[in-house]
């Protein structure tokens, strides 16, 4: 399932947990300015932090994820016990920016119309 997270950046850090498993991620933590403010953990992999990596505590973002789900089963018994989700971030807009993503694109787009003769 499909979510857009809007918010302010409260941080962004290493999981220490993720390196000892082998899964290396970073997490991404935004808070929802409200009357009841929302504090949202976001994880990104690896392979995306370099989108990733630009923001800084109080930016404002906009974040496209994936919200999972999977079930705990004990292995011993077969038995139900209990449900996870976790919120995994693919893609980053910052407020009075493009999507990150694209963002090295405009930069050649913009040399290359410098350098137009007329």
């Amino acid at each position: 399932m499909n979510i857009t997270i809007e918010g302010r950046v409260h941080s962004y850090k290493e999981d220490e947990k993720s390196v000892t498993n082998g899964y290396p991620r970073k997490n991404l933590i935004i808070i929802e300015d409200s009357e009841y403010p929302q504090y949202h953990k976001i994880e990104i992999a690896e392979k995306l932090y370099e989108e990733f990596d630009v923001v800084k505590t109080g930016d404002n973002v906009t974040v496209e994820c994936n919200l999972n789900g999977r079930l705990w089963i004990d292995k011993e018994t077969n038995e139900e016990k209990g449900c996870f989700t976790s919120i995994r971030g693919w893609r980053l807009t910052m407020e009075d920016c493009a999507n990150i993503a694209h963002t090295d694109d405009t930069k050649s787009n913009e040399s290359a119309v410098d350098s137009l003769p007329f």
